[in-house]
């Protein structure tokens, strides 16, 4: 009885072909995918291909995956840099504050004073040269 399912590849010899002297045995598509030519070799070789490509695919996603992620750690590293800085100005910045204060306060104290009122405080000069006693002579030694 035969199989319509099943197919053999048998070596070509004289005489009547046995089970045993079968080389593959199977399904059609199974049987011809050892066939270099045949149908069911090239669908075999396009299923392999198309599994290399999803791999690789696979790979290039991970890859865009991975730099992404490494991006976004950039990004929120340099975040974290940038708000400590500005914390770090917030701290500072009452020193500052009461530094412009006192310098904005100096400003307008002089800004109050009249005009000629530098004029008044300016020390004028006595006519003197100087207000130091001369320094006694000593006596003579003989060099010159």
């Amino acid at each position: 009885m035969t199989d319509p399912e099943n197919f053999a590849l048998i070596k070509v010899s004289y005489g009547s072909p046995r089970p045993s002297d079968a080389i593959a045995v199977g399904a059609l598509s199974a049987v011809t995918e050892h066939i270099l030519s045949s149908k069911a070799r090239a669908e075999a070789l396009a299923l392999v291909a198309r599994a290399d490509a999803a791999a690789e695919e696979e790979r290039e996603r991970e890859q865009r995956q991975q730099q992404v992620l490494t991006e976004g750690i950039r990004a929120l590293a340099d975040s974290v840099a940038k708000l400590s800085s500005r914390l770090d100005a917030l701290e500072q910045s009452p020193n500052i504050r009461h530094q412009l204060d006192a310098a904005s306060e100096a400003t307008a104290k002089m800004q109050a004073l009249p005009k000629n009122a530098l004029a008044d405080h300016t020390p004028q000069p006595s006519g003197e040269l100087h207000a130091l006693k001369p320094k006694p002579k000593r006596a003579s030694t003989g060099r010159h």
